[in-house]
């Protein structure tokens, strides 16, 4: 049988199934604005998770780096678990739970550099999480990115040296947040609570490395696009991601 059809068969034969779903570049193609309301779920996508959350014994987890209230926003009428910021907030059926880590001294010691940085580089947006800052570069001139880039970077170094706090690069983003807050420390959490027989975790970028490697060996670790990885399995867009989704809400 080919990966999919190992992946499906796996899923129905399983007696508990969790799912962990990135969203931005895994369920929705990437939109050049952090704006929630340009990045919502098309109904056909809606669809799929509710088919899937509505299986036997089966969890879903939207697990994102984008803030509670737009996972509440586009979720809210579906019974998934919902994970923000990766992994500074989590909802199960209880409400949102947030870790107990404080990120506010590290906030008012950057967030006056990034926006420094913002009023001088026409395109670049600074966001704003309870645990994170975002530096996002997507509708900035790619020769002025490079250099502004390198520069804010060197600068935003020196500040987080020592500290637990690292500078990660995404998808047109440079996100500064707690090295203790990654995708990878929640995921193993939630499956361990679940006890799930059948893990699936999918994701685009470094960020979903961390649940990759977290996860045991016989997770079927999914991997949007076809850069390097240590996923398990790749795919090469969103839209086949849909399919394989809408093949195992199809095995029951």
């Amino acid at each position: 049988a080919s990966k999919r059809q190992k992946i499906v068969n796996d899923f129905a034969n399983a007696d508990r199934r969790i799912l962990f779903l990135d969203y931005d570049g895994t369920l929705r193609s990437f939109v050049n604005s952090p704006d929630a309301s340009k990045a919502m779920p098309s109904s056909s996508l809606l669809q799929i998770l509710q088919k899937l959350a509505f299986c036997p014994n089966t969890e879903i987890c939207i697990v994102s780096g984008r803030p509670r209230d737009a996972l509440d926003m586009w979720f809210k009428d579906l019974p998934l678990t919902l994970v923000a910021e990766h992994g500074a907030w989590t909802k199960l059926r209880s409400g949102w739970a947030k870790t107990p880590l404080d990120f506010t001294p590290h906030k008012r010691k950057l967030l006056p550099i990034l926006r420094h940085y913002a009023e001088r580089t026409p395109g670049a947006l600074v966001e704003e999480k309870t645990c994170a800052l975002v530096w996002h570069y997507r509708n900035v001139p790619t020769e002025l990115a490079y250099v502004r880039n390198a520069s804010l970077q060197h600068e935003l170094q020196r500040l987080v040296v020592d500290t637990d706090v690292s500078i990660y690069s995404g998808d047109k983003i440079l996100e500064i947040k707690p090295r203790t807050i990654h995708k990878g420390n929640i995921v193993c959490e939630l499956a361990k609570k679940s006890q799930a027989d059948f893990v699936l975790a999918a994701g685009d970028d470094c960020t979903d490395e961390s649940m990759f490697e977290a996860l045991p060996g016989d997770a079927h670790t999914v991997k949007i696009g076809l850069n390097s990885t240590c996923a398990r399995h790749q795919i090469v867009s969103v839209e086949a991601m849909h399919i394989l989704l809408r093949d195992l809400a199809k095995a029951f």
